[in-house]
């Protein structure tokens, strides 16, 4: 998934079309001069969180655009995988877009971005493939694919061992998918049913508790901990922490003491 920022621009009207599927986040009020013709050029006007959808393979018209906008561009793999072989060009396109999931998972992304991504590949492999499948699901005539009732112990032994064996390390949905040897998406879904929780949760559980354990280590600094524990940041292992245990890695290891 990429994720990028259009800035304030005023704009000689031009005509452009878009390859990839992509789905807009407003981050301050504003408007956009849109239209399918140079004569149906109107203005759009949005609010803060507003999303829009606009249609993949379609000649538009744009003019200005009054508002700072994140945008995600979603794989066609993550497109495929979760409607098996979807038409992402059915997608239907949405100047306004209604909806609370697509909503909820954008604003996330854009949490993330403000304080440099610090939840790492997994949470945005798992975003898109939720992006991709709210899309599916949606704003299509089809339904994401779902299979089976969990995984078998052998692939949930070789994850869990991935996991134990990484925690340092930046690990990726694909990366915990081969592991199994299932697609991303089919792993994602049997995963959740084994584990009652999403890869990417279980993820930052196991980070947490690690350094848990590290913690009653009294002369270990906070800092050496969150980098062990795959932490890119010493206050992102805080938020983590604080969020598992109601307390924050240094009050939990001055109380150890």
């Amino acid at each position: 998934m990429i994720v990028t920022i259009s800035k304030n621009e005023d704009l000689e009207l031009r005509k452009i079309e878009m390859s990839n599927q992509t789905i807009s986040l407003v981050l301050d009020p504003g408007y956009v001069d849109f239209g399918f013709t140079p004569k149906s050029v109107g203005r759009l006007n949005y609010n803060t969180n507003d999303v829009f959808l606009f249609p993949r393979h379609r000649q538009m018209w744009l003019r200005s655009i009054k508002s700072n906008v994140m945008t995600v561009v979603i794989s066609d793999e993550a497109l495929a995988t979760v409607g098996k072989g979807a038409d992402s060009s059915k997608i239907h396109c949405a100047k306004y877009l209604r909806d609370d999931r697509i909503s909820a998972l954008m604003v996330a992304v854009n949490a993330d971005r403000l304080v440099g991504f610090p939840s790492g590949k997994l949470f945005l492999d798992s975003i898109e493939l939720a992006l991709a499948a709210a899309l599916v699901e949606r704003h299509t005539m089809q339904t994401a694919v779902s299979r089976g009732a969990g995984l078998t112990p052998m692939r949930l032994r070789r994850v869990l061992e991935l996991v134990e064996a990484n925690l340092q390390h930046d690990l990726s949905l694909q990366e915990m998918a081969d592991a199994a040897g299932l697609s991303v998406w089919h792993f994602s879904q049997l995963f959740r049913k084994s584990m009652s929780t999403t890869p990417h949760q279980f993820l930052m559980r196991q980070r947490v508790e690690r350094a848990k354990d590290m913690l009653r280590d009294p002369s270990v600094k906070v800092a050496d901990v969150a980098f062990a524990c795959g932490f890119k940041t010493q206050q992102h292992l805080a938020r983590a922490f604080r969020n598992a245990f109601d307390v924050s890695p240094t009050e939990y290891q001055r109380k150890r003491r």
